[in-house]
């Protein structure tokens, strides 16, 4: 599916960085001042709409500061840019990138509906800039193992993919919520409300596709075709919105891929077993075995530390009497420490400098989301929701054919 033409490296990685929030304090702050001591990198402006934020980090990073994402890019000496900010601003931030010619590392989604989303891939082609998207749980070491394990058929051909990825907010515009997110801002500046739900229970500014299904199933849908190695041919949704002014509290997509694999997907925003903990549990299951994860908080960014395999062999069976008392659980497979942010960037710096390094499993496959597996997944998060607002949902196909976005049927 990628056709992006290949670019001339650059020498020394001049970033700019949009978006001084939540995904950048969370997920690139801790080791970013280490990064910075690099000879062929060097971070040359911020761009941050909060103005404490601006001034604490153009200061503690010693870099230009701008409120505005749009004075970033037409006045910063830069060749590449990080953007962290909503969904809503990453077609325009990126278009204008591309035309400047800079290389773009995107937060996902990478913009709110498929329409806008290839206009932004055809830009980049267009400008030949690569485009790599934030879909960055690819560079978790446990999906890394997962995609490992099936390459290698270990487990046989996978006939059945279940996901779930439940968390629970509650009303946050009703008493005694409300009040207390009021005295806290007031008193401390910080906003709980944001912090806690986000844009994702928004749907005002994304118009027709928002909430918690555009927010987590981009991760899900990009990791399935990533493990799985195979397209999704057709797909069939369900949602429920449960509390005035959010899109969507609880979706459930069912997918089907060329591969005949099917797959089951469920995002919550009202689970009471999930209270402010978005827990993702996923389980492979193939003709010879299973694989699951449990993925501990995804909300903080926490990461699975084993995996747990299950395999069609005697040992195994033989155990199955005692897997019913609890004392037999599979075979645990310990996995490396996450840095998927610093993964992240570390292969993006590497790959428009032309020095990205052979993978001690994957070889030189491309393993970054790049701007067409980014609309892909905002296409099928589309298409489930289209279907999920039918009176009789049914299969709906997704054809990739030219510009595969305006051709799904």
């Amino acid at each position: 599916m990628n056709t992006q033409k290949e670019f001339h490296p650059v020498k020394r990685v001049k970033l700019g960085i949009i978006g001084m929030g939540k995904v950048f304090a969370l997920g690139y702050k801790k080791w970013f001042a280490k990064y910075l001591k690099r000879d062929n990198f060097q971070l040359v402006a911020i761009a941050e709409k909060n103005a404490k934020l601006l001034k604490k980090y153009s200061e503690k990073y010693d870099c230009k500061g701008y409120e505005d994402g749009f004075d970033l890019l037409d006045n910063a000496d830069i060749n590449a840019i990080l953007i962290n900010t909503p969904t809503w601003t990453h077609a325009p931030l990126t278009i204008q990138a591309a035309k400047k010619g800079v290389h773009i590392l995107c937060e996902k989604p990478l913009t709110e509906n498929s329409t806008s989303s290839w206009d932004v891939v055809e830009m980049c082609k267009k400008y030949n800039v690569y485009l790599q998207v934030g879909l960055v749980k690819r560079f978790i070491p446990a999906f890394q193992k997962i995609k490992a394990i099936i390459n290698e058929g270990v487990i046989g051909k996978i006939f059945e993919v279940e996901v779930d990825w439940p968390t629970y907010i509650p009303n946050l515009t009703k008493k005694p919520y409300k009040t207390f997110i009021k005295r806290i801002k007031q008193f401390t500046g910080i906003d709980l409300g944001e912090l806690i739900g986000g844009w994702s229970l928004r749907d005002k500014s994304l118009g027709k596709y928002g909430g918690i299904f555009l927010d987590h199933a981009p991760h899900v849908l990009d990791l399935l075709r990533f493990c799985l190695e195979s397209e999704v041919k057709a797909v069939m949704g369900t949602s429920t919105s449960l509390i005035e002014g959010r899109y969507d509290d609880t979706t459930k997509g069912i997918l089907r891929f060329e591969n005949d694999t099917q797959a089951y997907i469920r995002t919550s925003v009202y689970d009471f077993q999930a209270w402010l903990i978005a827990r993702l549990k996923m389980c492979f299951r193939g003709i010879k075995g299973a694989i699951m994860l449990d993925y501990p908080n995804t909300s903080l960014f926490k990461s699975p530390k084993s995996l747990t395999l299950y395999r069609e062999n005697p040992i195994s069976n033989a155990m199955k009497i005692i897997e019913t008392f609890g004392l037999f659980r599979g075979e645990k497979i310990r996995l490396r420490k996450n840095y998927m942010f610093l993964d992240g960037l570390h292969y993006f710096i590497n790959h428009i400098r032309g020095t990205r390094m052979r993978h001690p499993v994957f070889g030189l496959e491309h393993l970054a989301a790049r701007g067409e597996d980014g609309a892909i997944a905002t296409l099928l998060v589309e298409k489930i929701i289209d279907n999920s607002e039918l009176d009789e949902p049914s299969w709906m196909k997704i054809k990739y054919d030219g510009k595969w976005a305006n051709n799904s049927v």
